[in-house]
Order: C-alpha cells, then structure tokens, then sequence
C-alpha cells in the first residue's frame, strides 16, 4: 500500500523580504501563490525484528546501522516507479553480501535504510558500496534522467551514518556508571 504525504504552503512573489534600502522594515506588497506538492514514498519491511540479537561463532551482538543518502543536488528523481526499482536491487545487493535489510525508504530526493551488519563490516564501505552500485544500474537504465535533472552523479558525495540499538546512549552511560560504583 502507498502512503500519501500532502503539503501545502504559500511563497510570496514578487517581494523582496525587508524591503530595499535604507529604511527596509516595510515589506512591499505582494501577491501569494500556493504550492501543493505530493510525496508518495515507497518503503520495504522486513517484518523481521531489527532488536533481536544475532549470533556468531564466538559472540552475541547487536549491529545495526541507520544510513541515509541524499540525491545531488537534491533532484527529485526518486519517483514511485525507480524508488521500487532502487529497493529491490539494494536488497538484492544486501542479500549477496550478507548484510540483514530491516526497512528502506526513497521519498522524492533522498533514502534512508536500516541494515543489521556483520562484525566485520565497516559503515562506511556498506555505504559506499550501496551508493557505488545503485548508482551504476542507475545510470545504465535512466541516462535520461541524469540530463533531465542536469545530474553528474545520482548520489551526493556525503551520507548519514548512525548505528540503531535496543539501548541508547543514555542508558549504557548509566549502566557503565553503576559498575564503576560496584567495582
């Protein structure tokens, strides 16, 4: 099922705000234009529990990862129809690499993905690794798109990175200060 987000705002044209020159505290007259713009996002769950511990041969762990990739120059190319696309390669792509998808999400500019690595794995060659891909089979099947937008790259050259756990920071920092006081 896809979910519709609806804004609506109004921008002012025709005006500069706080005036021109020297006694600029009158805003001039202007006329107002409403923008509605629909967001229909597409998202993956795995329905799996992303809290549950997992095992390896020699340890209990817990490692999860928040990553959101913005598109350059925040071009909404992301359409319904690449954002399905984009989800099932990532999540072909997750699979062959050992990596657990708990949710992706592409609204319009930008993706988020929570993803359960392996101990080994360092956040950001996942990072890069998801990027580098996605933007291959990108470019191979939308090159129009790219001048459309006037794209370089599908990708921004930044990412958010943060991992995701049952505890947070403030409770292991409580903990932590409990078995000082027991030591």
């Amino acid at each position: 099922m896809l979910q519709f987000w609806l804004s609506v705002g109004f921008t002012p044209t025709g005006a500069t705000f706080g005036g021109e020159g020297p006694d600029s505290r009158e805003t001039p007259p202007c006329t107002w234009v409403c923008y509605v713009s629909m967001v229909i996002p597409c998202h993956y769950e795995s329905g799996l529990d992303p809290s549950a511990l997992r095992h390896s041969s020699h340890c209990v762990f817990q490692y999860n990862v928040h990553f959101v990739f913005s598109v350059s120059r925040r071009a909404r190319v992301l359409d319904p129809t690449i954002s399905k696309n984009l989800i099932e390669y990532w999540r072909k792509l997750c699979e062959s690499r050992g990596w657990m998808v708990w949710s992706i999400a592409c609204v319009g500019d930008h993706a988020h993905m929570m993803l359960g690595l392996g101990l080994g794995d360092s956040p950001m060659l996942v990072a890069l690794s998801l990027m580098n891909n996605s933007e291959y089979v990108f470019q191979k099947q939308n090159r129009s798109l790219f001048k459309e937008f006037g794209l370089d790259s599908l990708w921004s050259r930044g990412f958010y990175a943060g991992t995701v756990g049952a505890a947070t920071t403030e409770q292991i920092a409580r903990y932590l200060e409990n078995q000082r006081d027991l030591a």
